[in-house]
Parts: structure tokens; C-alpha cells; sequence
């Protein structure tokens, strides 16, 4: 063998353990963000919630359709549950697998695209990456749809090199999963579509396996809610109404802050080192380089733009985890460009100056920002679970819908007991007549005060009422 090829080898065996060095690196920050935080999460709960349903309640359709949730990742709750029960600790699991998996996975779609060192850099940012890491120890199906799209992703770019079949209809079953995790992965499959536009053969039958998820998905939507699109109409319904919300309190979003709050995320995902280097690089080597990369994210935020606009997708930073990492990939192509114009010297300050900033940025955010359930909170819930008998139901107003859902888990007691009103399914009435007569205590989140009540218990901001006294 030649010194060259020693030389070549020893390079991607260096670039190789130091990818396994940062996966252990993203192991250990998410077992410790596990370890130190629980499920306070208004959707992650809510997730734990439906899924407690869904086994009590199998055979009624209204458990399986929850069109806030994308179906797949209810469904693997509901299992984790089945098999594991503690819902408080079980179900945040899928999504610290997801969230490693996607890791490993992300690294290899990367490598791909590009190379492997903007691979490892990638992978790099992804591990340190906040929102990821808090998202990796909340039951939400963010992780798990990332996992599901960077797999589906990575299989289409194989194809794409090789035109291996098995490659297509694994990336078709992939991105049909992502896309009954969270909704916009179906955007992927649209446009995944758009790279077999010359082969019409291939793109029916990538389309055809893609859509056999979503397309039995829809058909329940219809026997359920009338309406093929019933997942979608209600969640734009809700997203309006936060818009709404928030212009009652008397926040004005101008178009303006609509239209740009998408780029502006990317630079509080990362901070502007990163975004700004990594912008240069979409611009500047991005085409050139894999110009299918710079057609998703352009394609992506163009969507997540006008739906802002719409207001018919809320201006919440978790929505915007698959953009961030269709971004990442040119921060790595910008650093080892600039690594080509620089001196061996300056090279290294840049790489080792970005290391360490995005190692010391994502550990501080991540431990700032890490789920923790109140105390106060805690108690109310072991209040209802202690004093509840049997039969007994509950009424539960939050003026802030975070804490609404985690107070139910934290009560660790039956989901019928629980009688509040749910958005879904269109009641008429707050309260179901039939189930008032079962009614103990009413539980209300707020500053304000219900006089005519008798104040059983009262802890923070949280006050129950016994309203048969």
C-alpha cells in the first residue's frame, strides 16, 4: 500500500472515531437531560393522556383518530405504556432512542450528501443541539419524526447514487412513517418526489408505497369527522385561535415578523456564529455542492413561510426541527471551504473556536431549559390522587394550557375521571350533562378565584374546589 493510502486511511479512521466520540458525547447529555428533568410539557402530556385512553378505550374510534397527534408516535406511546405502564417515566424513552438514533442516522444521510467531514461536523451540531436534546427527554414526537425523516432522507440519496429499488421503497415506508409522526413529513414526500420526475415508473411507485399510511389515515379521519382533511382543518382551526389569543392580550405580529420568523429561528437555534456561517455557506457552495439539499430547505421554509403568513401554522420553535436540520449540513460545508483558504493555523482556531461554542452554547441552554414539573403542581396532582373516590370526576380550567395536561398525569389516576372540555370534538358544552352528577372537584390554574366554591386545597397559582360541599 502506498503512503498515500496510509495517509487517506488514517484520515477517515480519525474522522471515524471521533463520529463515535460524539455519539457518546450525545448519549451522555441526553441520559443526563433524562435523569434531571421529567415531562412537564403541555403536548407531551397531552400525548400520555391520549395514549392512557387509547388502551382503556381500544374499540372506540374517537382513541385512535386525535387529530392534534400524528398516529405513529401516539401508538408507540400506547404500546410503551401497555408494556411498561408508569407513564410519567415510559414514554419519554421513545424519544431518547429517536433522539440518539437520529444522531447515528443523520451522520450517515450527511455523509451522503456531502462527505464525511461536513458529516461529522453535522453530527457534531446536531448532538449540542438544544431544542433537540430537551425534545430527545419529552414525550413529543418531534425526535421520533426526525428519525424516521433523516432515515427516509438517507435512503433517497442512496437511490438517487445507485438506483437500487430496495433503496426507493425503503425510503418511501421511511418517510411514510415521518409523516405519521408529524404532518409535514408528508412535504418530503412530495418533494422527493420532484428528484423522480424523469423516471415516471419510479416515481409511481415511490408515491403509490408513500402514501398507503396517509392514505388509510385519511379514510378514518373521514368516517370519523366527515372530512378526509379532518387532522388538518382542526389543527388550523386551533392555530388561528392562538393567533387570536395573542391578539387579544394585545400582541400585534405584524406580516412582517410572520414572514421572518422561520430564518430567525435558525439563528436561535444555533446562535449567529453558526447561522451566519452556515448561511454563507447555503449561498455560496451550497449549489454546487448538492443542489437537492438547497431545493428542500428552500422548499421547506417557502411552505413554513406562507403557512405563517396564513396563520395556519403557529409560530412555536419546535415545528421548525426539520428545517434546522436540513440547514446544519452547509455550517459544515462553510467550515471546511474556509478551512481550504486559511492556514494550517487559522484553520484549527476556526474549527476548535466553533467546537467549543457550540459544545459550552448547547450544554448551558440545555441545562437552563431542561422540563421540570413545579412543586406546587406535584402536590395538586397527589392531592386529586389521594382524595379521589371512586367514581368521582374532575373539572380542570388553566388559564395556561401548559399545565393543564401534566397535572392530569401527575394525579396518576383514571382518564375518565377527567371531564374538561376537549377542543376536538366539537361539544356544545363545556361540561357533558350526563357527566355532572359524577362531578367532585373543580380545578382552576390562575390567579382568579371562584367565591361560591369551598376551597379544599390550594398550592401555587392552583386551587381545587369541592363543589358538592
Amino acid at each position: 500500500m502506498t503512503e498515500l493510502n496510509l495517509k487517506c486511511l488514517n484520515k477517515n479512521q480519525i474522522i471515524k472515531y471521533l463520529f463515535y466520540l460524539v455519539m457518546l458525547l450525545a448519549v451522555f447529555i441526553r441520559v443526563i437531560a433524562l435523569l434531571n428533568s421529567d415531562n412537564f410539557h403541555g403536548i407531551a402530556a397531552g400525548k400520555v393522556f391520549s395514549a392512557q385512553r387509547l388502551i382503556k378505550h381500544p374499540f372506540e374510534l374517537a382513541s385512535w383518530i386525535v387529530p392534534a397527534h400524528g398516529p405513529v408516535h401516539l401508538y408507540l406511546v400506547a404500546l410503551v405504556l401497555k408494556l411498561f405502564g408508569n407513564p410519567l417515566f415510559a414514554p419519554r424513552l421513545i424519544s431518547l432512542f429517536s433522539g440518539i438514533g437520529f444522531v447515528a442516522v443523520y451522520y450517515c444521510f450527511i455523509k451522503q450528501a456531502f462527505d464525511q467531514k461536513i458529516a461529522l461536523l453535522s453530527s457534531f451540531v446536531a448532538a449540542f443541539f438544544p431544542l433537540h436534546i430537551i425534545h430527545s427527554v419529552l414525550s413529543t414526537a418531534e425526535t421520533c419524526f426526525l428519525f424516521f425523516l433523516a432515515c427516509g432522507l438517507l435512503f433517497i440519496e442512496r437511490y438517487l447514487k445507485n438506483q437500487q429499488d430496495n433503496n426507493l421503497i425503503y425510503s418511501a415506508i421511511l418517510l411514510s412513517l415521518a409523516s405519521m409522526c408529524r404532518f409535514e413529513g408528508g412535504l418530503f414526500i412530495l418533494f422527493s418526489g420532484f428528484f423522480l420526475i424523469k423516471q415516471p415508473g419510479k416515481l409511481l411507485r415511490f408515491i403509490l408505497v408513500a402514501s398507503i399510511l396517509p392514505m388509510v389515515w385519511m379514510f378514518f379521519n373521514y368516517i370519523y369527522g366527515g372530512n378526509f382533511l379532518f387532522f388538518l382543518c382542526a389543527s388550523d382551526s386551533i392555530v388561528r385561535t392562538e393567533f387570536d389569543y395573542l391578539r387579544g392580550l394585545g400582541q400585534s405580529i405584524s406580516f412582517k415578523e410572520k414572514l421572518f420568523y422561520w430564518p430567525s429561528q435558525l439563528s436561535d437555534y444555533f446562535g449567529w456564529p453558526v447561522f451566519i456561517v452556515g448561511l454563507w455557506g447555503l449561498v455560496r457552495w451550497g449549489y454546487s455542492r448538492n443542489r437537492r439539499m438547497v431545493f428542500l430547505f428552500f422548499a421547506l421554509i417557502s411552505f413554513f413561510a406562507f403557512k405563517t403568513v396564513k396563520e395556519e401554522l403557529a409560530m412555536q420553535p419546535r415545528y421548525g426541527l426539520s428545517l434546522a436540520i436540513l440547514f446544519v449540513p452547509f455550517f459544515g460545508l462553510a467550515v471546511c471551504e474556509f478551512g481550504k483558504m486559511f492556514s494550517f493555523r487559522k484553520k484549527w482556531m476556526l474549527i476548535w473556536g466553533m467546537v467549543f461554542y457550540i459544545l459550552i452554547r448547547g450544554t448551558y441552554l440545555t441545562a437552563v431549559f431542561l422540563p421540570r414539573t413545579p412543586l406546587w403542581l406535584i402536590h395538586s396532582g397527589a392531592f386529586l390522587h389521594d382524595n379521589l373516590k371512586a367514581d368521582d370526576a374532575v373539572f380542570v380550567d388553566a388559564e395556561e394550557d401548559n399545565y393543564k395536561e401534566p397535572l392530569k398525569l401527575q394525579a396518576n389516576t383514571d382518564v375518565d375521571r377527567f371531564i374538561d372540555h376537549n377542543y376536538f370534538f366539537q361539544h356544545q358544552e363545556l361540561i357533558d350533562p350526563q357527566e355532572r352528577t359524577r362531578l367532585k372537584y373543580v380545578v382552576l390554574i390562575s390567579k382568579r378565584r371562584m367565591r361560591n366554591l369551598k376551597l379544599v386545597f390550594k398550592a401555587g397559582d392552583c386551587k381545587i374546589y369541592d363543589i358538592t360541599n
